[in-house]
């Protein structure tokens, strides 16, 4: 049934806008590419203004300093061992367990790392990385359009910790 499966949702062949198919790997990995980089390209609007005055203000002075206030290694443990410890493996089938495992070694490293993204907006590129797949909307998909990507977040391990 997995064989079946995967040869089902496989992606042999596209069908272009215009009407013409493409059917190498090389032709279709570039198709999913353009076609997602034109889908969520930003249109560089600038004009919010008009937009922005039909939102209520629902934020108090006091609630935006309690969201805005800087976050501390102790919410960085306590998110990740919230997390569920063998949930969002990595590629390499690192889960939360590990670093909950070993927080007592790691801990400091990997709250400095993610308090560092925080206080500075720098992150590695090598720790926003994630999977992203497309899933069939309909069967027998022929275009792109008839599909929709999912992003597939996992645990990223922390350079300055290893």
């Amino acid at each position: 049934m997995v064989a079946c499966k995967r040869k089902r949702n496989r992606i042999s062949c596209l069908q272009r806008c215009d009407g013409t198919w493409y059917s190498s790997e090389e032709d279709i990995v570039a198709e999913i590419a353009k076609f997602y980089e034109d889908l969520f390209k930003s249109s560089d609007c600038t004009e919010f203004d008009e937009v922005l005055e039909g939102i209520p203000f629902v934020i108090t002075a006091s609630m935006n300093e309690e969201l805005t206030k800087s976050f501390k290694a102790k919410e960085v443990k306590e998110a990740l061992f919230s997390m569920h410890p063998d949930k969002a493996p990595r590629p390499d089938s690192m889960t939360p367990f590990f670093f909950q495992k070993f927080w007592n070694i790691i801990g400091q490293d990997v709250a400095d790392t993610v308090l560092s993204f925080f206080h500075s907006g720098f992150m590695l590129k090598s720790l926003n990385e994630t999977l992203i797949t497309i899933i069939p909307k309909i069967d027998n998909p022929i275009n792109l359009s008839n599909y929709r990507p999912i992003s597939l977040c996992n645990v990223k391990l922390f350079p300055k910790c290893f």
